[in-house]
């Protein structure tokens, strides 16, 4: 069974902690509510479309919202106005999917940050400052080695080489 995502996407949120006193968009599918603790059964939360500047809060709204937070494994925070990576993000350690796309990351040590969460294996980051970096794919890539799509494209063993003589020549200098 699949679960539909807490979708806060277009609510004009200038933080996180805001969608609190928001209603979540509606789906093809109804949320699921526990009738116990009146949390939300998903592992999908979309931030997308808003003006929201850091994810602070985030660890806080996902443990009051859903049933199995610790289970999250989607999260949308696309475009918003981030320029960093914060701990809220990287708190959650079964993160599979990231949407960072169209904000305001403008420095490689901040991807870095993410290379704590071992089992995120898609990633976007296009449309941030730091795309335009040379080498920005193989880049992220070897920060983020466990990787297998960035910026909706699967990552190739041409990839893979290309990272790995990157980072045997970098260590030589």
């Amino acid at each position: 069974m699949s679960l539909p995502p807490l979708d806060y996407s277009f609510q004009f949120l200038n933080s996180i902690s805001e969608a609190h006193n928001e209603v979540p968009r509606g789906g093809l599918h109804k949320l699921k509510y526990d009738k116990e603790t009146g949390r939300i059964h998903t592992k999908a939360i979309r931030f997308s479309n808003n003006n929201i500047i850091t994810s602070g809060g985030l660890i806080n709204f996902v443990n009051s919202m859903l049933y199995l937070p610790e289970m999250l494994s989607w999260l949308d925070l696309s475009f918003n106005k981030l320029n960093a990576v914060e701990k809220d993000i990287t708190h959650f350690k079964n993160l599979i999917i990231l949407y960072l796309h169209g904000n305001d990351i403008k420095s490689f040590s901040e991807v870095g940050k993410l290379s704590v969460l071992l089992n995120l294996s898609s990633i976007t980051l296009h449309g941030n400052p730091l795309e335009l970096e040379n080498g920005y794919r193989h880049r992220v890539l070897g920060l983020l080695p466990q990787l297998h799509k960035l910026d909706f494209s699967c990552v190739t063993k041409l990839d893979k080489e290309i990272v790995k003589q990157w980072k045997t020549k970098s260590s030589k200098i």
